[in-house]
């Protein structure tokens, strides 16, 4: 959600993918934790059958954690309850209702302002069931009072599912992805002023995993009339987040033990050469970073000191001089 105050190939050649049809198994699932890695944004050009996304070369910038709760569980949820689950990100909530015929988004809650956005005509993002060649214009609307102001939301939107084939990671290949190429234009007005964000993405969903594997993003933000911000970025599912069975593997291998940890880590990892480790919390700030200078080839064991970390899950993403990648996890409790 938005507002006036910016509120948000085949894995052997030649072979043949199966025809993805998404349903109501990529709306996402109550209780589920996804963590979306952030990295520069890319242009994946090929429509049709049977392609290849290679998005293998991105640089991690940052991450950032999607919860999904019960509907009692939205602070908002008296406003919307036809919603089936709320999604939480950055603190933000935003009220999904999971329909027979798709998707829908039904408003939001921001509760740093706080503002609830509803909207009385619900916004479709899926088309259930969608493949190849399915396509909808979606128009929404809705309003929000903020500063004792009433402000009109609207947007119109047209989705096109334009390919299917492979996506490839960083930390391996996705299979049976369906492509859906996404334009929107988001309006607010009240108060005598306007804001305008302009939009096109390009979404990649398989079949039977809630929410999306990856997604690009080219955005322009405007506030009566003045550009205001851009956003150009490439987001897309930790490994370990995945939930696709016929996942390919972490190119370089990793374990965090002990399980869970108290005051000091160990980080057993087999990478030759230079490289480069993140560790990200559960919100997706970057706790610790460090470069690490060039090692011989077999097992390498650094000790980290997490005294300072606070209770949770803990995200650990390597990458090497050649674009190399792996994750794990690490669970801090005492």
């Amino acid at each position: 959600m938005r507002s006036l105050f910016f509120l948000t190939f085949m894995t052997a050649a030649g072979a043949l993918s199966a025809q993805p049809t998404l349903d109501q198994s990529c709306a996402p699932a109550i209780g589920g934790s996804i963590l979306y890695l952030t990295a520069e944004h890319i242009e994946l050009n090929g429509v049709g059958p049977d392609q290849l996304w290679d998005a293998s070369e991105l640089n991690v910038i940052t991450g950032t954690t999607v919860n999904h709760l019960e509907p009692a569980d939205g602070q908002a949820f008296a406003s919307m309850p036809g919603t089936d689950v709320v999604q939480v990100e950055s603190g933000v909530e935003v009220y999904l209702d999971v329909a027979e015929d798709g998707l829908y988004v039904l408003g939001s809650y921001n509760p740093n302002l706080p503002i609830t956005a509803v909207y009385d005509n619900p916004q479709k993002i899926l088309e259930f069931p969608c493949t190849i060649g399915t396509s909808w214009t979606d128009v929404y609307s809705g309003s929000y009072t903020y500063g004792g102001n009433t402000f009109a939301v609207s947007g119109n939107s047209t989705y096109e599912a334009v390919g299917h084939g492979t996506l490839r990671l960083p930390w391996g290949d996705v299979e049976n992805v369906l492509r859906i190429d996404v334009s929107d234009v988001y309006e607010e007005s009240g108060n005598g002023n306007e804001f305008i964000y302009t939009s096109t993405s390009t979404y990649y969903y398989k079949p039977g995993v809630g929410f999306y594997v990856g997604r690009s993003l080219d955005a322009t933000s405007e506030f009566n009339g003045s550009t205001t911000g851009t956003v150009q970025n490439f987001y897309f599912r930790d490994e370990l987040d995945a939930g696709v069975g016929e996942l390919g593997r972490t190119a370089i291998g990793m374990q965090a033990f002990p399980v869970p940890a108290q005051h000091v880590v160990n980080l057993v990892r087999s990478v030759p050469g230079g490289h480069e480790v993140i560790v990200l919390d559960a919100s997706g700030r970057t706790v610790f970073q460090r470069s690490i200078a060039g090692r011989g080839p077999g097992l390498h064991n650094d000790v980290l000191d997490i005294s300072g970390w606070a209770n949770g899950s803990y995200t650990v993403v390597i990458t090497d001089a050649n674009g190399a990648r792996g994750t794990t996890r690490i669970m801090v409790e005492r």
